[in-house]
């Protein structure tokens, strides 16, 4: 089975709640809260990990979106939030479903836009229309988040950063 995920609420903004959602006919969303957004920030600043807070915390939540009901999933497709991330946020989700010893689907990104069925799941909990089928926990997702960071997702981040930093050089001069 093919599912489709979707974000509603940037995790970054720690002001507003996220809820992620997938759909492929059924629907199941989680949500978690400002709050504990802040909680884990402040986790992965202590650790030296800040850059990485985003990223961790998005595929730590797809992980636990897709956890329950991944003896039905073959396919897993990822709205693009987050572009040129991809990769990291690919080796992370792997990274969680190896350590649990879980089935590994095939992950892909792509823009899912608007597709009524996955948007509205997320947006519905987002704006609370609907109850979410799990609030997260920071007991739960914290330890996801901190595992063990490879170098090559530091590696991946900084260049990033640095190639960013430069463009805007250039724009500036």
């Amino acid at each position: 089975m093919k599912i489709y995920i979707d974000q509603s609420g940037k995790v970054e903004n720690t002001a507003k709640v996220t809820a992620i959602a997938f759909s492929d006919g059924k629907k199941y969303a989680i949500k978690i809260n400002q709050r504990t957004k802040r909680q884990i920030q402040e986790v992965c600043r202590r650790k030296g990990l800040s850059r990485l807070f985003i990223y961790r915390t998005f595929a730590a939540l797809v992980f636990l979106l897709i956890k329950k009901s991944l003896s039905i999933i073959d396919q897993v497709v990822i709205d693009m939030e987050y572009p040129g991330h991809e990769k990291t946020i690919k080796e992370i989700i792997l990274e969680l479903l190896r350590k649990e010893g879980l089935k590994e689907p095939s992950i892909c990104f792509a823009r899912i836009g608007n597709r009524p069925k996955v948007h509205y799941a997320a947006y519905n909990v987002y704006a609370k229309k609907k109850k979410e089928d799990k609030l997260i926990k920071f007991e739960e997702i914290m330890s996801l988040v901190i595992s063990p960071v490879r170098k090559s997702h530091i590696d991946i981040i900084s260049n990033r950063i640095k190639k960013d930093r430069g463009r805007k050089r250039l724009k500036d001069a």
